[in-house]
């Protein structure tokens, strides 16, 4: 059968744990209360599990780190009513809550997501749960008010990158490893741009839960079509020790 297999036996491997944080758990933009009605709170034992039997590099957990008056806040829609591109096919005036709405450029399509993750909150923490690996690096994103950021790498209209690039290549990782939540927005955008700086990436299916079925299965297709593994957390030890596995 087909083989799934490193790049190189010796390549170094990160975990990017995404977004593991209060809000999206059991706070303002709860998972249970997003369409597919998922527990996010379910990655965090699949996740601890894979931080303690697992031989990683390096593990990063990304966070968002909005300011109050963040762009992709429905709240904050009146603040830049006069900044809605005419394009846009849904105005500031009727705009409902998970509307996406079109901002003049630089920024793009917006969605309006209920103000979550606000810098210095409890809903921005990561989960008390969710184990921490030492020597582990932090990504802050989505800070600027202006700029919406799902991946760990870029903001969504690439205006800014983090330095999360920088630092995976500093460890001279090759294989990257994403897990965490949304399935359909924040991991995506992060192993979408992890391949895109060349990364040999994993999703790891069941470390993941999703927003929206519809959109998790247009963003998996997408994905697998730009070279994405999605795998299971029992698979992710061999594959990190060097080993063949099947592809599954």
């Amino acid at each position: 059968s087909e083989k799934i297999t490193l790049q190189d036996q010796h390549s170094l491997s990160a975990l990017i744990v995404v977004d593991v944080q209060n809000d999206f758990i059991h706070g303002t933009l709860a998972m249970k209360d997003c369409p597919a009605k998922q527990d996010g709170g379910a990655v965090i034992p699949v996740i601890n599990h894979l931080l303690k039997t697992v031989p990683f590099h390096v593990v990063v957990y990304t966070q968002d780190w909005h300011p109050k008056d963040h762009i992709s806040f429905y709240e904050n829609l009146q603040l830049r009513q006069d900044l809605v591109s005419c394009e846009s096919k849904v105005c500031a005036t009727t705009a409902k809550l998970y509307d996406t709405v079109k901002f003049k450029k630089p920024m793009g399509e917006q969605t309006l997501w209920p103000a979550h993750c606000i810098q210095n909150t409890s809903g921005a923490q990561l989960h008390e749960a969710l184990s921490i690996a030492d020597n582990s690096i932090f990504i802050l994103k989505g800070d600027n008010p202006t700029i919406d950021s799902y991946s760990g790498f870029w903001s969504n209209q690439r205006q800014t990158k983090t330095d999360l690039d920088k630092k995976l290549k500093e460890r001279n990782i090759r294989n990257v490893y994403v897990c965490g939540l949304a399935l359909d927005f924040c991991v995506a955008a992060t192993a979408s741009h992890s391949l895109e700086l060349n990364y040999q990436t994993f999703i790891i299916e069941d470390a993941c839960r999703c927003a929206d079925e519809l959109v998790m299965k247009i963003k998996v297709e997408e994905l697998k079509k730009d070279g994405c593994e999605f795998i299971q957390a029992d698979m992710v030890e061999p594959l990190v020790r060097g080993f063949q596995i099947p592809n599954v």
